[in-house]
């Protein structure tokens, strides 16, 4: 039978007369001639379902041209090597392993050393700036060998070389044995397919079926086959690598990475696939298990440690994110195990400190991390475990973080606009922000941040789900983060501008945002105090200019219907807000003592201005209220005046409340909390006169110059006046 005769070859040990001829015999005709031995055995093997045979044939044609592509050129060895190569993928790929899938991928890398891999492949995916621009990238690793330049008389050689098909290995009386018998093989198989299909029976799964699982070099659907052959017939090593190039742009490896490749493949081939990829795509120093001194010794130096991982791991995300159209998600749940467990190993290991001198693998592990909740976010079994890869990317180490905080920020801005986050999704992105906004120098991370809440703030649909989903705290704190830096403008006009466009109805929030102006006015008002008290020089006065519109503006557009708000909104407001606002920061804290004390007097006005402002709609809001809070503001600002370095302003905000209000008839009628026929006035000078002595004099010269006595000076009456 077939099988016996196949045994009967098997018997002879044909491999190690092949090996022996390959590696001993310089004649590139023998070589071709071994390699198509090799070839053979291997199609006869599959044929028997002799999988064992198939993959060591198939990994040492592998290992075969990976040693030919390493010298840095394109022998005509390397070329043989490759074209059977190609041939092994073509035809086999659906029964690869782990160590088969992993000799692919040591091929690619050699390829991609010889710059002839396609720029889909050669090339990485990255993000975009708010202006549109590339990023500046720390990852700029180019192929080790630069590809030779084709002379011009060569130019018109490789016209001539596109038809070419290259030269069959020499034979004495027509095909070898092997050949022969592969052959025959093949011709067995396409007879029982074409009477399977005549009959109406299921084809078998065969690898010899009519057509093979992935088209050979240059199909189209399996039927025009125009690509050249290798060895190329040229002598200029310009032409002979692009023709090289164009043969790797339409062969098999290319094919069986792309979609309909990948969804080709059945489920335990695609599993040794994303293994294989997971073993190369971390760099060999960070885990001992990673790779042993052989391995790590097969590479070309530094290049190949620093580039191998980076290309296995975009590789390997551009696999797990490529849709698959005929079997929906089945084969990401095949591989997102070990995809996701793979990632997250990596991210602990840099969050715990490590491998810090691997600059440019780290920044494609951060933005090949975001590239998968960019593209996966909308199956929902797997939101869970991307969530929970963005949260590690918040906990980075400051200056890793730091350095690559524009390229997270890019990642976010677009998975935010891409994708509808949970509650949980949106909590990471707003630790995401909020650490991004800790370095104000980088502008670019910070404008991409500012972009990331422009998205939900400009529109109504999206602020009304953020605001649902009970996010307005984590919105204004983290615009509020960003106030203190490169983007304080914009975060500084997104807090002073949301309550008066609510209030105004320019904003059209869906109902289940639940949210009026009014309970947006207080936390917006403290975030804009926490900022005029503690932010930056330029922050703080454009904080303290919007407080003043938030506070006082009446009779134009931007005013507040202050109607609206009755006089527990503005008790609140005083007590959380200005009263606070008011009082002196601690000791050793990071504001001067001068900046301190001026930013005191500035709230110390405010507070006095909504006082006087407002103070009529208290009275008719709540004769009872108004007095006690009117007499708490006066303890605090004679406490706070009494302060040696804050005196001066104090006590001028302090005359000139309590000037008004002696000169206001109808203030003096208003009756003190403590009752016994003491007037609210008289209360209040309780207050300030035990401190402040002299103030209450100063205050009645003022009104009333001729209230000085004869006996005094007019140096003393300057004095008092002034």
């Amino acid at each position: 039978t077939e099988r016996d005769m196949f045994q009967v070859i098997l018997d002879c040990q044909p491999m190690p007369m092949l090996t022996l001829c390959y590696e001993s015999i310089p004649d590139a005709a023998v070589a071709m001639q071994a390699m198509m031995g090799f070839q053979d055995l291997a199609r006869i093997s599959a044929y028997f379902d002799n999988s064992e045979t198939v993959s060591g044939l198939v990994r040492t044609i592998f290992q075969y041209c990976s040693r030919a592509a390493a010298g840095g050129t394109v022998t005509v060895r390397c070329q043989i090597a490759l074209g059977s190569s190609e041939q092994c993928v073509t035809h086999f790929a659906p029964i690869f392993r782990e160590a088969e899938w992993r000799g692919v991928l040591e091929v690619l890398l050699q390829l991609w050393a010889l710059d002839l891999l396609p720029p889909h492949l050669s090339e990485f995916d990255d993000f975009s700036g708010t202006d549109g621009k590339p990023l500046e990238s720390l990852c700029n690793i180019r192929p080790l060998y630069p590809p030779p330049e084709a002379s011009r008389t060569a130019d018109a050689q490789s016209e001539e070389q596109r038809g070419y098909s290259a030269p069959q290995a020499p034979a004495a009386d027509g095909d070898g044995f092997l050949e022969s018998l592969a052959r025959w093989f093949e011709d067995e198989t396409k007879d029982e397919d074409e009477e399977e299909a005549e009959s109406g029976r299921p084809q078998d799964d065969l690898l010899f079926s009519s057509a093979p699982p992935f088209p050979a070099p240059g199909d189209k659907n399996g039927v025009e086959a125009a690509a050249q052959s290798l060895p190329v017939d040229a002598s200029d090593p310009g032409v002979i690598h692009q023709l090289v190039k164009q043969y790797v742009a339409r062969s098999g490896f290319v094919e069986v990475l792309g979609h309909s490749g990948i969804a080709k493949l059945p489920p335990e081939s695609l599993q040794g696939l994303a293994k294989a990829l997971v073993q190369l795509s971390r760099p060999s120093r960070w885990f001992a298990q990673a790779s042993s001194p052989e391995e790590q010794a097969q590479g070309s130096g530094e290049w190949h440690y620093v580039a191998d991982p980076v290309f296995c791991l975009e590789l390997l995300t551009n696999i797990t994110c490529m849709p698959s159209p005929s079997t929906g998600s089945t084969s990401l749940s095949h591989i997102w195990p070990l995809v996701s467990t793979h990632f997250e190993r990596l991210l602990q290991y840099v969050i715990a400190g490590n491998g810090v001198a691997e600059a440019q693998f780290i920044e494609r592990l951060i933005v090949n991390t975001l590239r998968l909740c960019i593209r996966l976010i909308g199956n929902s079994e797997l939101v869970p475990t991307l969530l929970m890869l963005t949260q590690y990317l918040s906990k980075l180490p400051g200056k890793i973080f730091s350095a690559y905080s524009e390229r997270i920020a890019c990642g976010i801005l677009v998975l935010v606009q891409e994708a509808t986050l949970p509650h949980s999704g949106l909590c990471n992105i707003f630790s995401l922000l909020h650490r991004i906004s800790e370095f104000p120098a980088g502008v670019g991370a910070c404008s991409a941040g500012i972009e990331c809440l422009n998205f939900w703030l400009s529109d109504d649909q999206e602020l009304s789900r953020l605001l649902s989903l009970q996010q307005l705290p984590e919105l204004l704190k983290t615009l509020k983060a960003f106030a203190q830096g490169s983007s304080a403008p914009a975060a500084l006009g997104h807090l002073s501008s949301l309550v008066p466009q609510l209030a105004r109805g320019a904003r059209c929030l869906a109902p289940e945002a639940n949210l009026q102006w009014r309970s947006l006015w207080v936390p917006t008002l403290q975030a804009l105090a926490d900022i005029a008290k503690d932010g930056s020089q330029r922050s703080s006065a454009q904080a303290f200019v919007y407080l003043q519109r938030l506070l006082l503006e009446c009779g134009t557009d931007l005013a507040l219907p202050w109607e609206e708000l009755e006089f527990d909104a503005w008790k609140e407001c005083l007590e959380q807000v200005l009263f606070p606002l008011l009082q002196a920061p601690s000791k050793g804290g990071n504001i001067a003592e001068d900046v301190a004390a001026l930013r005191q007097a500035n709230a110390a006005q405010l507070v006095c201005r909504v006082l006087l402002t407002h103070m009529s709609q208290w009275l008719r809001s709540s004769p009872d209220g108004f007095p006690v809070l009117f007499l708490r503001l006066l303890h605090i600002l004679v406490s706070e005046a009494t302060v040696e370095t804050s005196r001066e302003p104090l006590v001028e905000s302090l005359k000139n409340l309590l000037l008004v209000i002696s000169a206001d008839p109808a203030f003096g009628e208003l009756s003190s909390p403590r009752g016994e026929g003491e007037t609210l006035l008289e209360a209040a000078w309780g207050v300030v006169s035990p401190s402040l002595p002299d103030l209450r004099r100063e205050v009645a010269v003022i009104l009333d110059p001729s209230a000085v006595e004869p006996s005094e000076s007019p140096t003393e009456e300057v004095k008092i006046q002034g």
